[in-house]
């Protein structure tokens, strides 16, 4: 079937249609797909505004219970966060799957009596529709203009629908053509014999305010806005330092509006929140005494899944990312504010789609400028569209001849629709197994009234 918007239909789910479509969802369709899915089971899913965005464009949360039976309030809640991170377009899907098949395969007696689900589909509206429609590179969102000179601003310079990246020729140039395969470059700190030419790279676009010099400054510092990060604007641990974090806690609707809600909702009892990075069940920092059974659910997870249980702090650490001193995560925010634990599900990119393995992956120096995995996958499927674009020569309004080419983030950090799927259905099995645990009687699982209570006690608030 073709892909369309028409995924929910007198009944029927179309999966396939739905998975195909994942990196090019706008919101009209992912509303229309919202719709659909109330119509199928309005007994089971009420779809309602968590707020809006700074820009006005809703964000839709999706309530799936058996609301026939019982208080929704007097059961326990389980939190599905996706799409925080504009490109990573796979965590709509995969919790509109998850919406769905709760409601497809409820039966009386089943989980949704005495379990409610509160998801997010689409944390980032307005950073998911214009991925959707010009695919690129944006992490959450943008801030304030900069005043420094010759900063990037992304377009599409070349009219293919797409704004990828752009390689600049100079001697002081830090890449240098790859002796593997000359699509790709390498960095010159790596391979410091490699001969000309060198070159810079930049996001596909124009500079602002424009002095005749390429800019000097570090990544993401060659924007000419702030670079945001919704994923690292959030408390206790929130700090000005941190790449992305913004200008103060939760001073961003798209993170704010969450907080309100989780702190409202006592019920919650677990969340989960859906990201694309490697095929990692990411694990966070919590107290000893919560680990174990912490612990005990993500690896049920990662057996399902097949991908590794990660520390995000420890394995980070290990091969000397500096995520790995990131804070602000939302993750801290669930279990420090409001009192509950949190798994991070990262679920893939197009190396995790080419069998790569988490771990390897995190070692790698070069795997933007030159995945050569990813490029011979593409080559032996040219159906599929291209995350690795060839290099072309266009004429630039204030470089003159430059190269455009190389990666296309959004479609380079979504994994295959098929793999998607599978990932999407185990992980589906995982939250039915978690949530029946969190709901058995004097279950008393991570101290969860306790944390709650010590966190209002000493006065947080979102």
């Amino acid at each position: 079937m073709k892909p369309d918007a028409n995924f929910i239909s007198s009944g029927v789910i179309d999966y396939a249609g739905m998975f195909e479509k994942t990196i090019s969802l706008t919101n009209a369709e992912f509303d229309l797909l919202v719709g659909r899915l109330v119509a199928f089971a309005p007994e089971l899913v009420k779809v309602s505004e968590l707020g809006r965005t700074s820009a006005g464009t809703p964000i839709r949360l999706l309530t799936v219970t058996d609301f026939s039976v019982g208080d929704e309030s007097t059961k326990v809640g389980y939190y599905i966060q996706g799409h925080i991170h504009a490109k990573e377009m796979s965590g709509t899907t995969a919790a509109l799957y998850l919406a769905s098949r709760l409601a497809e395969t409820h039966r009386p007696g089943g989980l949704l009596e005495k379990a409610v689900f509160y998801i997010v589909p689409r944390c980032v509206p307005d950073g998911a529709d214009q991925m959707a429609r010009i695919p690129g590179n944006l992490r959450s969102g943008w801030g304030a203009l900069s005043q420094e000179a010759s900063l990037v601003e992304p377009k599409d310079i070349d009219g293919d629908g797409r704004v990828a990246k752009m390689r600049v020729e100079c001697p002081d140039g830090y890449l240098a053509v790859s002796p593997v395969d000359p699509r790709c470059m390498v960095s010159r700190s790596i391979f410091p014999d490699l001969p000309p030419p060198y070159f810079k790279w930049f996001e596909e676009g124009v500079f602002h305010n424009w002095n005749g010099h390429l800019p000097t400054l570090p990544w993401p510092r060659t924007y000419w806005r702030e670079y945001l990060d919704y994923n690292r604007n959030w408390k206790p641990n929130w700090s000005r330092d941190i790449i992305g974090a913004g200008e103060a806690p939760l001073n961003v609707p798209e993170t704010r509006l969450q907080a309100d809600f989780l702190l409202a909702h006592r019920n919650i009892r677990a969340a989960i929140a859906l990201h694309n990075g490697y095929g990692t069940v990411f694990v966070h920092q919590v107290e000893e005494k919560d680990r174990a059974k912490y612990l005990a659910s993500a690896n049920r997870l990662s057996a399902l899944t097949g991908f590794p249980v990660m520390d995000e702090w420890v394995d980070h650490q290990q091969v000397g990312l500096t995520s790995a001193k990131a804070s602000g995560r939302f993750t801290d925010f669930c279990y420090r504010i409001a009192g509950f634990t949190c798994i991070t599900m990262e679920l893939g990119t197009r190396e995790t789609s080419c069998g790569l393995d988490a771990r390897e992956m995190l070692k790698r120096a070069d795997p933007y400028t030159a995945p050569y995995e990813v490029i011979a996958m593409e080559d032996a499927h040219p159906e599929l569209p291209k995350s690795w674009l060839p290099w072309r020569k266009v004429k630039h309004p204030q470089l003159g001849e430059v190269e455009v080419g190389g990666l296309c983030d959004t479609i380079f950090a979504n994994p295959l629709p098929k793999d998607l799927a599978k990932t999407s259905e185990r992980l589906f099995e995982f939250i039915q197994s978690h949530v029946e645990d969190l709901t058995l009687p004097h279950s008393n699982l991570l101290g969860y009234k306790t944390m709650r209570e010590r966190a209002m006690d000493a006065g947080a608030q979102p």
